[in-house]
């Protein structure tokens, strides 16, 4: 008959044990750190983006309420005149009168906190409206918002029709 039990049976880890378990939670910790690193760095991107969206949509909802030409006939108001967006009656006028300048309201005045959004406008001429291409009267409107330090060009294309 034994005295004591068999003392040798221990309960517990051993250092390579050890060692082993603590090397896989620093690879599984290194890991959702380098994802929450990710999401923290581009968590302001969709903001700007649907900013940029914003102002292109503004710009374009305000070109595509003028009329296609000139009302009165010949041109009268617009880039070659001098005058500014306020007094702006048919959708050539915005052509190239709004270059790599910062957003604006439609009366022309700096919209507060998109100072490092960039707005440029086109109007050209297009024939590809139209069943075949066969729609000569039509507009190409291109709206281009940048945001400088962001990396965020977003573009918006819409066609004004004479009609």
């Amino acid at each position: 008959m034994k005295l004591f039990s068999d003392t040798n049976n221990q309960a517990g880890i051993t250092l390579v044990e050890l060692i082993v378990s603590i090397v896989v939670i620093a690879v599984a910790v290194s890991g959702v750190l380098l994802a929450v690193q990710f999401t923290t760095r581009h968590s302001a991107d969709p903001m700007i983006r649907q900013q940029a969206v914003a102002i292109a949509d503004a710009y374009m909802e305000e070109i595509l309420l003028k009329r296609y030409t000139n009302p009165e006939g010949g041109e009268t108001v617009g880039p070659e005149t001098g005058e500014t967006r306020p007094v702006f009656d048919d959708v050539y006028d915005y052509n190239s009168t709004i270059s790599n300048e910062q957003p604006k309201d439609q009366n022309d005045d700096p919209m507060p906190g998109l100072d490092n959004y960039r707005v440029d406008v086109r109007v050209e001429n297009s024939t590809s409206l139209g069943p075949g291409g066969g729609l000569n009267q039509s507009a190409k409107i291109t709206v281009t918002v940048i945001h400088e330090s962001a990396d965020v060009k977003f573009v918006l294309t819409g066609y004004k029709a004479k009609y």
